[in-house]
């Protein structure tokens, strides 16, 4: 599903599709990464003027141990979660260390609390009203684990406290404070997440649009050239071949003569529909080049299964039966195709030489009566920017 169609479907539930929460969810933890940091130290600044207030101002009977061992317990899984923040490899647990650290956050405030009104010392209850919000804005967690881990925070500490024989009174406006709290909390980060989210969206729609033909969808050639750039760059890496297939609708003018503009924007839609289904691998790419031609990115694609797609499409195409009845070739639209492959790490080529050559293999396909396929292979000896096409194959 494309950002387009999401946006359209609509995410009430504040989910997207699986390739696109996994975008969104890699989205939002890194470009997060800088609040989460300010809001972990202003976490663990928080417990350490509560230490300073303790240790100075406790009353007696709380000693000064127990001060330090609620510091330890508070602050501890804050400081490992802050430091996951600067390795890529942790930050793929940030969720689930966030929500230890409002769980720690909340039981050993619990223990802290029993320990104090078992030595008569009053402990703030309202506290708890400040570790809901802390769930919800300040550890990067999304709305439903948020919503998830408050509630579990509720539910215990208002269940402890019943226990305990807290005065019914006492315990019921208390549990309304935390139980406001949380709808409060949860409104605001659901508003928060959804804007996010749309925004998401949005932009990676417009970025699809920037970088697409505005006709067929098929993306533009501006997009064409940095994906063949970046294909390209990765051969060098991994040692994959990288093919390339150069597309063009014979004899295309004869028809937008004799029908027009209009029936002729209408074919090359459906064409470039087809020749989207050959492009539909992750990392392949099909392109509208410019007027009638189209080109395909195929990265470790054998030139022989190249060979059998581009084949396979120029027969779809015939099957569309669009007519052409002034062509030359058929009386109806068809497609010529040249198909270059070189392996980058290897080649002295360049990326534009794999694009030569798989120009000069359309070049051929045309000199050859056009409605058909052929493939450029090349020769050990070719050096980059230098064109020669001795084994040039040529299919109908």
């Amino acid at each position: 599903m494309t950002a387009g169609e999401q946006l359209a479907r609509g995410f009430i539930w504040l989910n997207f599709s699986p390739r696109l929460e996994h975008e969104f969810r890699l989205y939002q933890r890194d470009s997060g990464i800088l609040q989460l940091r300010v809001a972990l130290l202003l976490g663990f600044l928080f417990g350490a003027s509560f230490l300073a207030l303790d240790y100075f101002l406790g009353e007696p009977g709380l000693s000064n141990q127990l001060v330090l061992y609620r510091f330890l317990m508070n602050q501890s899984l804050i400081v490992v979660m802050f430091a996951a923040t600067f390795f890529e490899t942790s930050r793929h647990h940030l969720g689930w260390l966030g929500i230890a650290v409002c769980l720690n956050l909340a039981f050993s405030s619990l223990f802290i609390t029993s320990v104090g009104e078992a030595r008569a010392i009053g402990t703030p209850y309202s506290g708890y009203l400040l570790l809901i919000f802390y769930t919800y804005f300040f550890v990067g967690l999304r709305f439903w684990p948020a919503l998830a881990t408050a509630t579990m925070i509720f539910a215990v500490v208002t269940a402890i406290f019943a226990l305990r024989g807290m005065p019914t009174a006492a315990l019921l406006y208390n549990s309304m404070f935390l139980l406001f709290a949380n709808l409060v909390g949860a409104t605001g980060l659901y508003n928060v997440e959804y804007n996010r989210r749309k925004s998401f969206l949005e932009a990676r729609e417009l970025k699809k649009l920037a970088g697409s033909d505005p006709l067929t969808g098929l993306a533009n050639r501006g997009t064409f050239a940095t994906h063949l750039d970046r294909t390209w760059r990765n051969g060098k890496r991994t040692g994959d071949a990288l093919t390339v297939a150069m597309i063009d609708i014979d004899q295309f003018k004869k028809y937008n003569d004799r029908f027009g503009h209009q029936a002729g924007d209408d074919a090359l839609t459906r064409v470039a529909a087809l020749i989207a289904e050959v492009g539909c691998r992750p990392l392949d790419l099909a392109a509208r080049y410019g007027g009638e031609e189209f080109v395909l990115v195929l990265p470790t694609c054998s030139l022989a299964h190249a060979r059998e797609r581009l084949q396979n499409l120029r027969r779809d195409i015939e099957d569309l039966e669009i007519q052409n009845p002034d062509s030359e070739v058929s009386d109806v639209i068809t497609i010529s195709a040249g198909v270059a492959q070189v392996y980058p790490q290897e080649t002295q080529r360049s990326a534009d030489g794999l694009l030569q050559m798989a120009d000069q293999a359309l070049y051929s396909a045309k000199q050859h009566g056009r409605n058909r396929v052929a493939t450029a292979a090349e020769e050990p000896d070719l050096h980059t920017g230098v064109f020669r096409f001795n084994n040039l194959q040529v299919a109908g």
